[in-house]
């Protein structure tokens, strides 16, 4: 384990006894994105463990260039994908002497309570005007993929890191309206390279869920790849 990541651990339990049981701290190393997770505390809250991988969003905010200059991102939501829960989160940024990204501190908070309480004190001090000008915003904002109003993104925790996978894949084939099966070789390339950008392939046990859903092989994929690398390379 890296000795910069060593210093952080105490810090979890630490964190964790000053924000109480509603309040998970988690420490990832970046080196093993599958078992990210080296020490957490409160896990009840996501139902996470020790060995355990990092979120699609968090992995999307460390591989996103617009963020390697920030030293943390805070007050973002979180939910767990059933939406039995619901987050408010925030990541440190964990670095080396060189300004290389290596590990994560977030903290997820549940705050149900305090949003079931904020509707019962928005309804108690709601006026007419409020009304209007909310069913204004709504029909004004975009659907999400699964057809609820969406207007910032949110770190969602799955049961189990295949499921999330499962879950980008699933995101990237959506706007397509073409079945795998029928895709020609180079729509099937444009799939594989969207989900290398958006860091899927760093999981050991993607390339297999990616090549059944695209109705291919385990070597085709892992070709693609390599072809989509040489590309960049000659653009470059």
């Amino acid at each position: 384990m890296n000795e910069i990541l060593k210093n952080f651990i105490p810090l979890v339990d630490f964190i964790a006894a000053i924000g109480g049981k509603n309040c998970e701290v988690v420490l990832h190393d970046l080196s093993d994105i599958d078992n990210s997770i080296i020490a957490i505390a409160n896990k009840h809250v996501t139902n996470r463990e020790v060995g355990d991988s990092i979120t699609e969003f968090a992995l999307k905010k460390v591989l996103d260039p617009d963020h390697q200059n920030e030293p943390y991102i805070v007050n973002y939501k979180g939910q767990k994908s059933d939406g039995s829960k619901t987050y408010r989160s925030s990541t440190f940024y964990i670095r080396d002497s060189n300004s290389r990204i290596i590990g994560l501190l977030c903290l997820n908070i549940v705050v149900d309570e305090y949003l079931r309480f904020k509707e019962i004190v928005d309804e108690f001090v709601q006026f007419e005007s409020d009304t209007k000008q909310k069913t204004a915003k709504v029909e004004q904002a975009s659907p999400s993929i699964n057809g609820k109003i969406s207007v910032d993104g949110k770190e969602v925790f799955f049961s189990s890191k295949d499921e999330m996978i499962i879950e980008i894949i699933e995101s990237v084939l959506k706007p397509v309206a073409i079945m795998p099966h029928r895709m020609t070789i180079t729509e099937k390339k444009q799939i594989v390279e969207k989900l290398k950008n958006a860091g899927v392939f760093q999981f050991k046990h993607a390339v297999s869920l990616v090549a059944k859903r695209l109705s291919v092989s385990d070597q085709t994929i892992y070709r693609y790849l390599r072809e989509i690398s040489l590309e960049s390379e000659m653009i470059a």
